[in-house]
């Protein structure tokens, strides 16, 4: 099989600091998308949002990260999803280890602050989850989501109350930081994070007078929602309470109205950017009044994840557009590093820049979004170790509504146990720029596939009618599963190069490629990493024979490779010698070792296409095994220079290559259901190549190319004397556990008693003028 490196080159962000503008991240705490004027709600009054979506850009298709609030939070400070890092649900921390645009910004020169609802882990002093050991410099902000007289935290302080209602305060809190900043000529971030309209509701008497005359049939359905008297549930009839919701949103209104008016008089107002959005779907308690969606909060239906967008920049958006191209909350980040000419960090990252959005020139999402309900008993299973202390978990800013029978909310995160098949389940999501396909949660649950653009209300499922579309959505939603997944194994927090892993390989695959062959890609990968141990990370792209579909998928592989690694040069990637359409149309198989100096991203991509071998072929099993092989050999080459690495394999086709086909093909011939002398007939056959050797000539010196196939059919003779004469356990295990300390030669001499030049001459000189029948008996029987 083909070996083909490839070398990206960096590219640079280059922002003027005159260009960067100062940023305010706004957030409503269960804010849904019909609940706004601007979106023609028959109650609401929120005069300033619905200037802002006059005057701005109005996002019509924006998304939260995730059907609940920690998890869009912590979605917002990394651009990754959320279960990256295990903050699956309400109550559910970041963990330490995570970069966040606060740390991004933090570096630039930006002056960062957080104010408000912060949810992703307590904010006391001692907290290593805390707004300031996440990157903020100064922060006013409580733990979970807070009432009138909101109890704030200073910079890790003990909470103290400050008078006056939930959102004025944290906008009074701002604006100190903001004027602040201004004094020191720096740029800012601020991320605000309002506690309205999360119930239990309550109002000023002027905001609560604005809605005395809701309709007399609400008062006839009672809702669940907390007691503000008691903190526990209760029912009240929805006309009382959709009146102390509504107060609290238009209150939360004039509050973004007032920063508004504020920034104009510090004259910071044109090159500062307002992005407002909610955190979730409105909750049960909305009472479902006005929507156009399915479902609320908590859903991956519309009604749980479609919400409030708002960017206004006057700077820079000149006048009010609207957008239909589909945004999420892990866009925030990769779009402020764009803004702030600051590189994103290197890892998986889900969210895109949606700079070019804001500047006219984006018409349709380059990629998909994920979203998924991971089902969080999966994390706590067996045992699992907690990822920071409970006293390092312990919330204490007091609020309202108990949690059991205390007034704080404390925080978990855990070390996820190994990866088992149950670990894909739970609702999930994956929304192209017009199709949403819907995998509920019940285990067997058959997919369900939405035309959004014809009907985002979600009624009618086209799963039936488009199977084609649904099985590649759902591949790629799997695919993308295997990548979070890695994440939440810790994967991204430390280079784990040459260590066996529970880690799943990703798969891609052209649009003309059936199912049948990525599962069976996916089972024959499965044999070989169970018998050689797992080693990543991988991924698998599977090429059919449509010229079209591989250059599309080509697209596709472009674009995981910037979003993996955010200085990859993708102009070097379309412009790649041996691409997918030159696998459609010569087929073959490929790895692509990536691990150099020049690139962030370390990993294996093995390429299968559907000729030379085809499916149908049993060669075609054996070629991903050897593919498999590959990554065994080249995971135990440590170094990122590109001279030593190939230093360590040999050189030429002759060992690595030899190495992978003889252990493919004895694998295979030890499956069930194999006959008895399949190995045999295969090593038979490669024996012709002796015939085509050249007077003197050693396997070890013939390259890749023309004549490569000698050293491929030579090599994987070479290994089998060599494992003959010693162990198969002295090749695979021995030689390459002390390749990286002893180097090649070292390595060889100590596993197999001699150097390879030694035992080359043998094989040459002697074993290969033996007859035939002599050769064959050095195979191991079935």
């Amino acid at each position: 099989m083909r070996f083909f490196p490839l070398l990206a080159a960096l590219c640079a962000v280059t922002v003027t600091a005159a260009d960067r503008p100062n940023i305010i991240l706004l957030m409503g705490d269960d804010h849904g998308w019909a609940e706004t004027g601007y979106y023609g709600h028959p109650h609401l009054k929120t005069p300033v949002m619905d200037e802002m979506a006059t005057k701005g850009l109005r996002l019509d298709h924006f998304y939260a990260g995730h059907p609940s609030c920690s998890p869009t939070r912590g979605s917002v400070l990394t651009g990754r999803h959320p279960n990256r890092y295990g903050t699956f649900a309400p109550g559910y921390s970041l963990r330490p280890q995570e970069i966040t645009i606060a740390h991004l910004l933090a570096k630039a020169g930006y002056l960062c602050g957080h104010f408000g609802k912060w949810h992703v882990g307590p904010v006391k002093k001692s907290s290593p989850t805390n707004p300031r050991a996440m990157g903020f410099h100064e922060y006013v902000s409580h733990d979970n989501f807070y009432e009138m007289d909101p109890p704030f935290s200073r910079n890790g302080g003990l909470p103290v109350v400050i008078k006056g209602e939930g959102s004025e305060v944290t906008i009074d809190e701002t604006l100190r930081f903001i004027e602040d900043a201004k004094k020191r000529e720096a740029p800012f971030l601020a991320v605000v994070w309002f506690g309205s309209p999360h119930e239990p509701y309550s109002g000023l008497a002027k905001d609560l007078a604005l809605y005395d005359n809701l309709p007399k049939e609400y008062a006839e359905r009672k809702v669940r929602l907390t007691s503000n008297e008691t903190g526990r549930p209760t029912q009240r009839p929805l006309r009382d309470v959709l009146r102390e919701r509504y107060a609290e949103i238009t209150a939360m209104d004039r509050a973004i109205g007032k920063l508004r008016t504020r920034l104009a008089e510090l004259n910071l107002r044109d090159n500062t950017v307002l992005w407002y959005c909610g955190d979730n779907g409105s909750p049960r308690s909305y009472g479902r009044v006005v929507t156009p969606f399915r479902a609320e909060k908590g859903s991956v239906y519309e009604g749980g994840i479609r919400v409030p967008g708002l960017i206004e920049w006057p700077a820079k958006i000149k006048k009010g557009r609207v957008s239909k191209v589909n945004g999420v909350t892990s866009d925030m980040l990769p779009t402020l590093c764009a803004w702030a000419g600051v590189e994103p960090p290197a890892r998986p990252l889900d969210g895109i820049s949606l700079a070019p959005l804001v500047e006219g020139k984006m018409n349709t999402r380059p990629k998909p979004i994920g979203f998924w309900s991971f089902n969080s008993r999966r994390a706590t299973r067996d045992g699992a170790k907690p990822y920071l202390t409970a006293a390092q978990q312990q919330g204490t800013t007091p609020l309202v509504k108990f949690a059991g029978n205390i007034r704080t909310r404390n925080f978990r995160n855990y070390h996820q146990p190994p990866i088992e098949a149950e670990d894909f389940g739970g609702s999930r999501v994956w929304l192209d720029n017009r199709f949403k396909l819907v995998i509920p949660a019940k285990a067997g649950a058959a997919p369900e596939l939405y035309d959004l653009q014809k009907e985002p209300a979600e009624e009618t499922n086209l799963a039936e009618k488009h199977p084609d579309r649904t099985a590649r959505m759902s591949r790629e939603l799997r695919s993308w599963q295997s990548s979070v997944l890695n994440s939440l194994r810790e994967r991204d927090y430390s280079d784990s190069w040459g260590k066996a892993t529970d880690a799943v390989p990703e798969f891609y695959a052209a649009s003309d490629v059936p199912e049948s062959t990525v599962a069976l890609t996916q089972y024959w990968a499965g044999v070989a990493a169970k018998a050689w141990g797992n080693f990543g990370p991988v991924e698998f792209w599977v090429v059919g024979k449509d010229v079209s579909a591989a250059k599309a998928l080509d697209e596709k592989y472009c674009a995981v490779r910037k979003r993996k690694d955010p200085k990859y040069n993708v102009n070097h990637c379309a412009q790649r010698g041996h691409n997918f359409v030159q696998y459609a149309k010569e087929g073959q198989a490929g790895l692509n070792t990536r691990r150099n100096e020049n690139e962030l991203w370390s990993g294996f991509l093995i390429t299968m296409a559907a000729k030379n071998p085809s499916p149908a072929e049993d060669d075609y099993k054996v070629v991903v095994m050897h593919e498999m092989f590959h990554v065994y050999q080249h995971a135990h080459i440590h170094s990122r220079n590109w001279a030593e690495r190939r230093a360590l394999t040999g050189g030429n086709a002759w060992w690595m290559e030899g190495g992978a086909e003889y252990m493919a093909q004895l694998l295979y011939s030890r499956q069930p259901g194999v006959r008895n002398d399949y190995l045999r007939d295969k090593m038979k056959h490669k024996l012709r190549s002796a015939t085509k050797l050249r007077e003197g000539e050693s396997i070890r010196d013939i390259p890749y190319g023309r004549r490569g196939i000698i050293g491929y059919d030579l090599g994987a003779w070479f290994v089998a004397y060599v494992i003959h004469k010693t162990s198969e356990e002295a090749f695979r295990v021995g030689f390459y556990r002390d390749l990286n300390a002893k180097g090649f030669e070292g390595a060889f001499k100590k596993n197999f008693g001699k150097s390879s030049k030694a035992l080359l001459g043998k094989f040459h000189n002697i074993f290969l003028k033996l007859p035939p029948e002599q050769q064959l008996k050095i195979l191991p029987n079935k």
